[in-house]
């Protein structure tokens, strides 16, 4: 998906105390539908978020992984809450409780998601951040190994043997 070219701007900022900042995606994960609460807290014009990849609000500090396992659950039918840190169009950073679930065709499969989220407690997030910095700082690290240029052969499990018509079976 695109990265935002949005930078953060090193400041906090709150979400909408009004209300509950909801939107929905398709299965790859372009925004369909945002409320008005989202477009306060956010910063973005509508015309600006539908059609987009829903990471043009995540902010570069929020591991991927995380998210990798988000739409795991909810391709898999099941809902997830988490705490997200996102990033606002003028680069401000806030944090959110979120509600993520499934939205389902008519046929009962998995169509995309719909995301509530609320204002993140202070009291939470200063326990979840250092968490989720240090998850980061593993995913940066991991990204500075040496990849192999090609996969290696996987070793068999178990000893292989030659049979009489000539094929491999397991010893």
């Amino acid at each position: 998906m695109l990265r935002s070219s949005v930078t953060p701007a090193g400041r906090e900022t709150d979400p909408d105390p009004a209300g509950a900042a909801v939107s929905e995606t398709d299965l790859e994960g372009r925004i369909s539908f945002v409320n008005k609460a989202f477009l306060r807290t956010s910063g973005f014009a509508e015309a600006e978020l539908l059609g987009q990849p829903h990471d043009i609000i995540n902010h570069p500090d929020m591991p991927r992984s995380i998210f990798g396992q988000m739409w795991e659950k909810v391709c898999r039918g099941q809902e997830v809450f988490l705490y997200m840190q996102s990033r606002a169009k003028d680069g401000s950073a806030y944090w959110e409780l979120a509600h993520v679930a499934p939205r389902l065709d008519a046929q009962g499969r998995v169509a995309g998601c719909r995301s509530v989220r609320r204002q993140a407690d202070a009291d939470e997030v200063a326990e979840i951040a250092p968490f989720y910095r240090r998850i980061r700082d593993l995913e940066t690290a991991a990204e500075r190994l040496p990849q192999p240029s090609t996969p290696s052969p996987m070793p068999p499990l178990m000893p292989q043997r030659e049979t009489d018509d000539g094929v491999a079976d397991a010893a």
